[in-house]
């Protein structure tokens, strides 16, 4: 169609997006297609950064096993995780916690927020969730910590009581048979794989059992925890958890331990060595390390996992400073700066490759489920361990070479931030090992990161968050980008 002729009916208004002007066409009105063009095809640049922060701004991230919540400024809170288990609806703010928010907690699949009130909303992915109901009048206040294995939590209040949750599907325990004892007085409480662990204030333990039936926890292999149980009536100072089994450090310095055998539930191999001088008790999936207060290191437990450390035990007599753990090894750090590792060689126990890195300098060991990344007083990373999962850090070994300040992990995949606000990652590329999708917004201004699971999280200086990883469980979080203050 020629429009030489083509004249606005006043032609000092200039175009912009969504004005509808009237052309005179020798005296004729043009209306149908050409007018619809022209109001549908709106003049200038429509670029997506162009767009304006849509809310206030983020200020922590919490994450979860299948995602993450962001609580913001104005104490809002904005949540996103594994759609399978969670409906839409969730995928947003969720109901009553669109102000008022001062704290989010979280374990498992679940979350809890914490309100200026004093009431507690419960919400998340557990696939029981909805059979919460049962308890939600106890939970409405002073909730300070929860815990939770996939078919029972357990939520420790302000007042010292123990409210808890089994779900009746799985047959399981509950804690009925102690419930006067988890009235009042409870200090903390931890968890395994089949049961849950209070600590009182007067230094007694009070313990009950979930999901036992076919369990490692019913076979003769147990160590009961009524066989230890007037060891556990005073003096308790801290539980440390593997698996199947637990370990009570005691405020003399003693350790006495219950649960399954080869897990660390028998220690009587070790028992002279534990009866006093114990500092700290680390885990790792079935075995257990003691720190004692002369810098050596006791250990027990599966000999695979780093229940037996006789290959290393002249490293270990003493000079530690602390010990690490992922799955399936220990790594010890030593005043001096050095890291001696034991547990399964290829599931992070073998630093032989990267020995001479390690000898000196390191501040701190950070693990994925088999591997272990170390971060050194010059800012560099050294890293050893299972390659798919984090060992294996060649691909950025320039980017880790200095600058870094500190380091997040999830299952299987690492990510370090920069002095300079910039992110780098590495291992498995699904789960946060490749974070090429959102390489342009992590390369500067982050103040903070954050790892569930699967997924890793950014906040930046500008109050937006950005994530990347598993997108089924909490990698994409694009359905609340404006809500995370996204461009």
């Amino acid at each position: 169609m020629n429009t030489d002729n083509l004249e606005p009916e006043s032609p000092n208004v200039k175009s912009r997006p969504g004005t509808v002007w009237i052309w005179r066409i020798s005296g004729a009105l043009l209306i149908g297609a050409v007018l619809w063009l022209l109001v549908s095809r709106p003049i200038g640049p429509t670029q997506k950064e162009n767009v304006p922060h849509q809310g206030p701004k983020v200020t922590h991230v919490v994450p979860a096993e299948w995602g993450f919540a962001a609580l913001r400024e104005d104490g809002s809170v904005v949540t996103w995780y594994n759609r399978s288990y969670l409906g839409p609806e969730f995928s947003g703010i969720p109901e009553g916690l669109s102000s008022g928010v001062t704290n989010v907690l979280s374990t498992g699949g679940m979350f809890a927020a914490l309100k200026l009130d004093g009431s507690v909303v419960i919400f998340g992915s557990h696939p029981f969730r909805d059979e919460l109901s049962n308890v939600a009048r106890d939970l409405r206040f002073g909730v300070k910590k929860i815990v939770s294995e996939i078919t029972a939590f357990a939520a420790l209040k302000e007042d010292g009581s123990v409210v808890t949750w089994v779900n009746p599907r799985t047959g399981g325990d509950d804690s009925s048979g102690v419930s006067d004892d988890l009235r009042s007085g409870v200090n903390d409480i931890v968890s395994n794989r089949h049961a849950f662990v209070a600590v009182k204030d007067d230094g007694s333990v009070i313990s009950w059992r979930v999901s036992t039936k076919g369990s490692y926890l019913e076979r003769d292999r147990n160590i009961e925890l009524s066989k230890v149980a007037n060891d556990l009536r005073t003096g308790v100072r801290e539980i440390c958890p593997a698996d199947l089994a637990f370990s009570a450090l005691k405020e003399d310095g003693s350790v006495i331990t219950w649960g399954l055998s080869e897990q660390g539930g028998d220690s009587s191999s070790v028992s002279a060595q534990l009866r006093s001088g114990v500092k700290k008790v680390y885990s790792n999936r079935e075995a257990f390390a003691a720190l004692k207060e002369d810098r050596s290191v006791i250990t027990w437990g599966n000999p695979k996992y780093g229940g037996d450390s006789s290959t290393v035990s002249e490293a270990l007599n003493s000079g530690v400073e602390k010990i690490f753990s992922c799955e399936f090894a220990f790594a010890a750090l030593k005043e001096d700066g050095a890291v001696v590792c034991w547990g399964r060689p290829h599931l992070g126990g073998d630093t032989s490759k990267v020995a001479v890195d390690l000898q000196s300098g390191v501040t701190a060991v950070f693990s994925t489920t088999d591997s272990f990344a170390a971060l050194k007083k010059d800012g560099s990373v050294v890293t050893w361990g299972h390659a798919s999962t984090g060992g294996d850090s060649f691909a950025v070994w320039d980017d880790l070479r200095s600058g870094v300040r500190k380091i997040l992990a999830n299952r299987h995949a690492f990510a370090a931030l920069k002095v300079d606000g910039s992110v780098i990652t590495w291992g498995d590329a699904e789960y946060g090992g490749d974070s090429s999708r959102v390489a342009e917004d992590i390369r500067s201004g982050v103040c903070e990161i954050f790892s569930s699971t699967y997924a890793f999280a950014a906040l930046k200086k500008d109050g937006a968050v950005i994530t990347w990883g598993d997108p089924e469980k909490g990698g994409d979080s694009s359905e609340v980008a404006l809500l995370l203050n996204r461009k």
